[in-house]
């Protein structure tokens, strides 16, 4: 790490960290693996933060170990929001925004092609417009299940209305197996 003369361009800087019980245990597991203690890997996991400040704003620092302070120099007034940005484009919630627009539009510009279906029920077309086409068995059948309905609910409720509403159940009836190809 590259160190100066030039201190007195540098203003001195008193950091305390609180760690939640989390960080603690991350930052242990941390400092175990490496073989460093828990105090050095807070300082060196809070110079490389420092060193993203440093690299946006183009200044220099110096860290000093033994006394486990840092010297900054003045950073502009817009580093946070540029630091604020920059961090926040490696959040997960963030990535997996920009990867649900790329697919989206990667999805836009893929080419839509057409279907080439063979229409498998050409032959029996005629069977099925004997079947349920407008003057067929089951269109009779139904006419007169709607008329059998129609005497027994007038017979149930004694209003002539109803006579009105299975006339027009059998217009519905008839339009739509008239909609049947």
């Amino acid at each position: 790490m590259q160190t100066t003369n030039q201190e007195s361009s540098f203003r001195e800087v008193s950091i305390t960290i609180q760690l939640n019980e989390d960080d603690n245990r991350l930052l242990t597991a941390a400092a175990a693996r490496s073989g460093r203690s828990k105090k050095m890997e807070a300082m060196l996991r809070l110079s490389h933060h420092l060193k993203i400040f440093v690299d946006i704003a183009a200044e220099g620092k110096r860290i000093s170990n033994e006394r486990s302070t840092f010297y900054v120099r003045q950073v502009p007034a817009h580093l946070g929001a540029v630091a604020m940005a920059k961090a926040n484009l490696y959040n997960p919630n963030v990535l997996t925004m920009v990867g649900f627009t790329l697919m989206a539009l990667a999805l836009m510009f893929m080419p839509s092609t057409h279907a080439e279906a063979v229409d498998l029920f050409t032959k029996g077309r005629t069977n099925i417009k004997d079947t349920f086409g407008l003057s067929s068995t089951v269109v009779w059948i139904l006419y007169i299940i709607e008329g059998l309905g129609a005497v027994f609910t007038y017979t149930k409720t004694k209003n002539l209305a109803v006579f009105g509403g299975i006339a027009a159940v059998m217009v519905f009836v008839n339009v739509l197996f008239g909609i049947i190809p």
